[in-house]
């Protein structure tokens, strides 16, 4: 044994559900324009008073192009694993300092793919006749699939030193170096005609470097002048600095 050295090992596995609005929501699979129950958005324009016992549908139109949903027949449930290591080593008997490991990896999360994608093509514009569906259903758009196919990773070092009632002083400091990836920060709508693993990198939330801490200093009594001024002062003080979050740049023109 370590005089003074504490070590903490852990570990988890938690199971999560997938948001429910990609189920439930107006553009999700309860909103598909088939089946037994089919659902279809229509519109009237220009907009006409209702009247009572007049059928102001009767001028309206369904969307030309329809989009559909549909979920993976290889559907998992998504997990996380979580896991730490920490040694803790006290510097005498009024400060403490901490470092540590902790990671924790996304399994089976939730990935949206377009199976029914209209080709690249100079202009940018949407061609309907170029979607590999086309001729098959030439009314259907997007296709999205709902999939638990994608995963994310966070590693960390940690750092952490405290000091308690150190000549009056108590204060914190906590550094803590990282790397977060995943395939989207929220599930995002690709083609299938992009490998998905082009999109696995440093994540939208990614923040590299964080420094935070405070400090807290009791005043000691003076032994003259008013009890209300010369006791039970404080000073206190803190302070947070992080790098930066990734941005995306976009550029117009994609000709």
């Amino acid at each position: 044994a370590l005089p003074g050295v504490v070590i903490r090992v852990g570990a988890g596995l938690y199971y999560d559900t997938p948001a429910t609005d990609n189920f439930f929501s107006s553009g999700g699979i309860q909103s598909n324009p088939g089946g037994k129950d089919p659902v279809q958005a229509i519109t009237n324009s220009p907009y006409v008073a209702v009247v009572s016992g007049v059928n102001y549908f009767s001028s309206a139109k369904t969307a030309s192009i329809l989009s559909i949903y549909t979920a993976s027949q290889a559907w998992k449930t998504p997990k996380n694993y979580n896991y730490y290591l920490q040694v803790e080593k006290s510097l005498g008997s009024k400060a403490v300092l901490q470092v540590g490991y902790v990671g924790t990896e996304g399994r089976n999360l939730l990935g949206k793919l377009d199976l029914n994608p209209s080709a690249l093509n100079t202009t940018g514009n949407t061609v309907q006749s170029t979607r590999p569906y086309a001729t098959a259903f030439p009314t259907y758009g997007k296709i999205t699939e709902l999939a638990t196919n994608t995963s994310s990773n966070y590693s960390s070092l940690q750092a952490v030193i405290k000091t308690s009632q150190y000549h009056g002083l108590v204060a914190q400091a906590a550094y803590t170096w990282s790397h977060n990836l995943d395939y989207f920060t929220s599930a995002t709508l690709i083609p299938n005609y992009y490998a998905l693993n082009r999109f696995y990198a440093t994540a939208y939330i990614d923040q590299a470097n964080v420094l935070t801490g405070y400090a807290s200093y009791s005043v000691p009594p003076l032994n003259h002048g008013p009890r209300i001024l010369t006791r039970g002062w404080e000073l206190s003080s803190g302070f947070n600095f992080h790098s930066g979050q990734p941005f995306t740049i976009t550029y117009p023109d994609n000709t």
